[in-house]
């Protein structure tokens, strides 16, 4: 019986090397969004804001995949440890390391998006008709033709799912 707990895992990991090889590239994509992490300067206009927030959405984006990865492998390694199948200790170590930055990036694009977010809400808009300027606070990108719905002053807002809404 203790000769199989020491087997197993061996014949586990060599057969199934799926682990090691998904916190490889898991290693990369983090990597990666690290290095974009640290060229990210501040937007000088409404309009760079715009572009580095459509920037910052594809990156999300990517870390979305890799966080399902990432999750896949935390899943794995508890149903390893549920049932006593040891896991090599390099893999234990990458994949704590691997959560620790994929939280600390999650909070650096959150903090990133705010960031964003404020440079775009600084610009007051001209709404037509009667020529009144309102802000339209967190509002990024290009404005939809609201005068046909939505009279002003009008406000946008989000959902708790990140979906995009106008309040009157």
């Amino acid at each position: 019986m203790s000769l199989m707990k020491f087997v197993f895992p061996t014949l586990f990991i060599a057969e199934n090397a799926s682990i090691p090889k998904t916190l490889e590239d898991l290693t990369s994509r983090v990597a990666s969004a690290e290095a974009t992490k640290t060229s990210w300067q501040p937007p000088a206009s409404a309009q760079e804001a715009t572009e580095q927030m459509q920037h910052l959405q594809r990156l999300r984006d990517k870390m979305t995949t890799a966080g399902a990865l990432l999750d896949d492998c935390n899943e794995q390694q508890a149903f390893f440890t549920a049932n006593q199948v040891l896991v090599p200790a390099v893999c234990l170590s990458r994949l704590e390391d691997l959560n620790t930055r994929m939280k600390l990036l999650q909070i650096a694009m959150d903090e990133r998006q705010k960031t964003l977010c404020n440079a775009g809400a600084n610009q007051a808009l001209e709404n037509g008709d009667d020529g009144r300027t309102t802000s339209n606070s967190g509002t990024i990108g290009p404005l939809p033709n609201l005068g046909q719905s939505v009279k002003p002053p009008w406000e946008r807002a989000t959902t708790a799912a990140n979906v995009p809404y106008y309040i009157e």
